[in-house]
């Protein structure tokens, strides 16, 4: 059963390009609409790769109206782990009290959000909304459970892993 879902957040959540270039924050359709379905079913978490501290990445989350929403945020920067390692991973799991085969990773890097997600065993959903990041999977690791182009498309993949 799953009770958890992890998600990256620059072109997951929140888009990252336009954060990039233009200093806006702006959310991807329906990011509120699937994470306050989310909210009280199961635990939450960002896990995402920066320079950032995590205080920074709280005042963006925030900023996107996003913030209360999660039970926990672990950045790269305060942890000295990067995507795919899992220790990065293992942090956010261990936090939250989660087994790997209880948790949905979802991100929008194959080489990153997916094959890390994989390598701690949990499900995996790969988030490609846009052309930003061409990449395929290349091996097995790299393979994610499900390929989706909304977040939208979260909520019924979630009720069918329920049964």
């Amino acid at each position: 059963m799953i009770k958890g879902v992890f998600f990256d957040l620059g072109d997951t959540l929140v888009n990252e390009q336009l954060f990039l270039e233009k200093d806006i924050v702006e959310t991807l359709p329906y990011a509120h609409e699937v994470l306050k379905a989310l909210f009280h079913h199961y635990k939450l978490a960002i896990i995402c790769d920066t320079d950032a501290s995590k205080e920074e990445v709280h005042r963006l989350l925030r900023d996107a109206r996003i913030d209360h929403y999660f039970n926990l945020v672990v950045v790269s920067s305060e942890v000295g782990s990067n995507k795919p390692d899992e220790r990065i991973f293992r942090i956010a799991l261990e936090e939250l009290d989660l087994k790997a085969d209880e948790v949905v990773m979802v991100g929008n890097r194959i080489s990153r959000d997916i094959l890390g997600g994989n390598k701690v065993e949990m499900k995996t959903i790969h988030l490609k909304w846009n052309d930003r990041y061409r990449e395929e999977a290349t091996n097995r690791l790299e393979q994610p459970s499900y390929t989706i182009k909304s977040l939208r498309e979260i909520l019924p993949l979630l009720a069918k892993w329920k049964c």
